[in-house]
């Protein structure tokens, strides 16, 4: 027995430095101990002077991140009416390490009561004109969360927009992501079929011209062209979305949500 469960720890504490093709099947084995064959395997950590605490502590958030990376393909695959939303707060867990979905559910219907039965153009801007990227980190993970968003208004400018199209989408109103390089921007289809443009994350929800997008593309080293301005849809928004995290991720070494990030790209990228 004694040998069986020094040979646990040592497969736990290899699991910690390994992302092989047997990383979720370890930890499916370990986590399926029960509680007093998990003391053990800390008091054995304890015996070979090894941190149990931080050991199991890295291998549950190991496991959480698989697990949303999971669900997130698990939501795609069933392609329900409120993927979108579900994505974008299972995307928050990731960010945040913390579920965070009753909150964000519950911002989500004050907005929306907010919005009234029938919002107008001018009723809609005038409720997202409050949210801003102005002087953000985007060096943050948190500038990509949707609960951060809400609670504090200020967010990068592809977390805006997928707000105000999750919320136009409850209205049935046709917004939609606008992936220009550099920065994401929204665009608006009219009932005649011809679109307006706008960046949400600027002062209030102002609507851009041709001369202003010009300027805005040229700031990044493009010019513009009439195929950046084609709408996109909620998957290309999600995978702007995860591009940012993927960068701030590897920049951070963090190896673990940087995986999982390119995971669910390609994931995404397949749908």
């Amino acid at each position: 027995m004694s040998g069986q469960l020094t040979g646990k720890v040592n497969a736990l504490s290899e699991l910690l430095c390994r992302r092989d093709e047997n990383f979720d099947d370890l930890c499916d084995s370990l986590l399926k101990s029960d509680l007093i064959e998990l003391q053990k395997m800390t008091m054995k950590m304890e015996e070979l002077e090894l941190p149990a605490k931080g050991i199991l502590s890295k291998l549950l958030h190991s496991r959480r991140v698989n697990e949303i990376s999971k669900k997130i393909q698990g939501t795609f695959e069933k392609a329900q009416e409120n993927s979108f939303e579900d994505v974008l707060i299972l995307i928050d867990t990731l960010i945040c390490n913390k579920n965070n979905e009753v909150a964000i559910k519950a911002q989500l219907n004050s907005l929306e009561t907010q919005l009234g039965a029938e919002p107008s153009l001018e009723g809609f801007k005038t409720v997202f004109a409050r949210f801003r990227a102005r002087a953000i980190n985007y060096q943050q993970a948190q500038n990509c969360s949707l609960f951060n968003l809400l609670n504090s208004n200020q967010g990068m400018p592809v977390i805006i927009c997928a707000l105000v199209v999750l919320l136009a989408k409850r209205k049935n109103l046709k917004f939609f992501g606008v992936n220009l390089p550099g920065h994401f921007i929204l665009a608006q289809e009219y009932e005649d079929g011809t679109l307006a443009y706008f960046d949400p994350s600027s002062e209030c929800f102002k609507e851009m011209t041709k001369a202003e997008l010009r300027v805005l593309v040229n700031r990044y080293g493009y010019e513009l062209r009439a195929e950046m301005l084609d709408p996109v849809g909620e998957v290309e928004i999600l995978i702007r979305i995860m591009n940012n995290l993927y960068r701030i991720w590897a920049e951070q070494s963090s190896s673990l949500k940087f995986r999982a990030a390119g995971n669910i790209i390609q994931m995404m990228k397949g749908v």
